[in-house]
């Protein structure tokens, strides 16, 4: 997971620093044109700016398990978002060009890597504990009961059942 996360990053960012730097060249691959300042501006903003934006979110994502699923979410919905323009363009404008057929490809890859590796670390529920504790939560906490002492075990039974019978109901009429 982290490897993909470090890849998509680094990846995001060299993208953007080449949008910011040469915006031109850039959107020339998809055969668009600048004629003006404010367009190349909106390109290194739009492109640049939020693609580099990503990839360092993304390469702060990797820090702990939470967070990395974030961030693949992040690549999940940017990614099928991609390619569902990209589709919607190939119908209402006709051909793609080769352009626009590798970014459905890579998109398409990120869309399953991020799926699987979500899938993967996804949360899985205990026995009787809707609300899903990890498994290595669970080793944890099964190696905290087996490092008590019998006395503490006593100790909290007696106070289980103590807690019981003080919401136990009183009966009428009788104790």
């Amino acid at each position: 997971m982290s490897l993909f996360l470090t890849f998509s990053g680094v990846s995001l960012i060299l993208a953007g620093i080449g949008y910011l730097l040469f915006p031109h060249v850039g959107v020339g691959l998809a055969g668009v044109e600048l004629p003006v300042a404010s367009a190349a501006i909106d390109v290194r903003a739009t492109y640049g700016g939020t693609q580099v934006g990503a990839g360092l979110f993304l390469l702060w994502c990797r820090r702990k398990n939470g967070t990395a699923r974030v961030g693949l979410v992040l690549i999940l919905v940017w990614s099928v978002c991609l390619m569902l323009s990209r589709i919607y363009g190939f119908a209402v404008d006709g051909g793609p060009g080769w352009f626009n057929a590798l970014g459905i490809a890579v998109e398409g890859a990120f869309v399953v890597v991020a799926a699987l590796l979500l899938q993967r670390s996804a949360v899985r529920p205990v026995r009787g504990n809707s609300s899903g504790q990890r498994a290595d939560e669970r080793r944890q906490e099964a190696v905290h009961l087996r490092t008590r002492t019998p006395g503490e075990l006593h100790l909290r039974d007696h106070v289980a059942r103590a807690d019981h019978d003080a919401r136990a109901v009183p009966r009428r009429g009788g104790v």
